[in-house]
């Protein structure tokens, strides 16, 4: 799934805080840029348009639901917007980000925070990551990096490795 740029699995490897890590985990977090890449990207937008479609619905109007959509929409779009200056994703949100956030997450969507609004705001500054990535990307691979996932599980299998496991970013 990291392979295919699943937004859900990508970001874990950005979270600082995590419950549980496994004694291997630290080995493959701190390669997480061989990551960054086209697919990733790609999918951040797919993301972002599925939840754009589900409001554009109207099924879920006024419900926590739309909220948290809106919220989601906003939080991935910080990380795009984090990308097209040569940034990680923004996993944990801190400052006016996390205020706004949860300003959208919790309270009513009205006055600022308007559903209409938004949803412009959201397809305002979706086009604007649209013209810049991908392509922007440091690294510029269109897949995240084969090699280093595949030496990552055969050292958690306890397949003894010939070389050590280190950052690639061009296109091996």
């Amino acid at each position: 799934m990291l392979l295919k740029g699943s937004v859900t699995m990508f970001e874990l490897l950005f979270a600082d805080n995590l419950y549980y890590t496994s004694t291997y985990w630290p080995q493959l977090s701190s390669l997480r840029e061989s990551f960054i890449n086209e697919t990733v990207i790609s999918q951040y937008f797919g993301f972002i348009k599925a939840h754009l479609k589900l409001i554009d619905s109207g099924k879920h109007t006024g419900t926590a639901r739309e909220r948290k959509s809106f919220y989601q929409i906003f939080h991935k779009l910080l990380s795009l917007e984090s990308f097209v200056v040569g940034g990680n994703p923004v996993v944990t949100c801190t400052g006016s980000d996390r205020d706004y956030l949860m300003k959208i997450r919790h309270g009513p969507l009205e006055g600022d925070l308007d559903r209409a609004l938004l949803y412009s705001e959201a397809q305002r500054r979706l086009g604007l990551a649209r013209k810049q990535l991908p392509g922007q990307v440091k690294g510029s691979q269109e897949y995240g990096n084969y090699h280093i996932l595949q030496t990552w599980l055969l050292l958690v299998r306890g397949i003894p490795l010939k070389g050590q496991l280190k950052m690639v970013t061009s296109h091996n």
